[in-house]
């Protein structure tokens, strides 16, 4: 990417975005993650929600330009939803095999039965999301 978009990088190798995750001086084209410049931490259910964002804002894109051509999808990426980066309490639990988790949580580092329960609980669910989303059987 450093030879495709040069402009597209920060000094750090991140791919440089505005609020609605398009890559600077490129309208059409998003990324998302933990590519990004965004200032926030990088975390899989972020990534998510950025996801969301962006495939919203690409249909969104597609629908304007079939129905009133390049003009009606240059005026409908003016108004596309914007990402505010995380600014909540650092969080992040590690599961390191089936029955145990590590975590942070602000500056706290803890292991054992709390994080352990905290991510099972949100892990099934997690799972399960995405199977269905890739249509993949349980």
């Amino acid at each position: 990417m450093a030879k495709q978009l040069p402009d597209a990088l920060d000094p750090q190798g991140c791919i440089k975005v505005d609020r609605q995750l398009r890559v600077i001086g490129h309208p059409r084209l998003f990324a998302l993650g933990d590519v990004t410049d965004v200032p926030e931490q990088k975390l899989a259910f972020l990534a998510g929600m950025q996801g969301q964002l962006v495939a919203a804002s690409m249909a969104a894109l597609a629908t304007a330009h079939a129905s009133g051509g390049k003009a009606a999808a240059d005026a409908a990426g003016r108004r596309l939803g914007s990402w505010r980066p995380s600014k909540g309490v650092e969080v992040m639990i590690v599961t390191l095999g089936r029955n145990y988790a590590v975590g942070r949580i602000a500056c706290l580092s803890l292991s054992g039965w709390l994080p352990t329960r905290i991510k099972a609980r949100n892990l099934g669910g997690f799972v399960d999301k995405y199977r269905r989303e890739l249509l993949i059987q349980p």
